[in-house]
């Protein structure tokens, strides 16, 4: 999570800081009200926006989109892969953890 801080002014101007910093303390201190010290809030997930949003006391948060995306990937034994139809079909999300688990529909 990266915390952006500085005035109005700098933040046109380009002069900024950009600080670090543990993930739930900007999330706990927009959930208490008052005026944060930072214009920008860039959390790791959007769990900590829900979070602040949700607490009627918070400070106004106003997400303005994404700024990155991470992509995941999956890896599979070729044996454990083939077992439900690879490379000829493509799946789910739902069906590496049916196969991984033995569990599902």
């Amino acid at each position: 999570m990266l915390v952006l801080t500085g005035t109005a002014a700098a933040v046109r101007g380009g002069l900024l800081r950009l600080t670090p910093d543990a993930a739930p303390n900007p999330a706990l201190a927009l959930r208490k009200g008052g005026k944060p010290g930072a214009q920008v809030w860039v959390p790791d997930s959007a769990v900590w926006v829900e979070r602040v949003t949700a607490d009627a006391r918070a400070t106004q948060v106003t997400p303005a989109g994404q700024v990155a995306a991470t992509p995941v990937g999956v890896a599979m034994l070729p044996a454990a892969a083939r077992s439900p139809g690879w490379p000829e079909k493509t799946y789910t999300w739902a069906e590496p953890a049916r196969s991984a688990t033995g569990r599902g529909p």
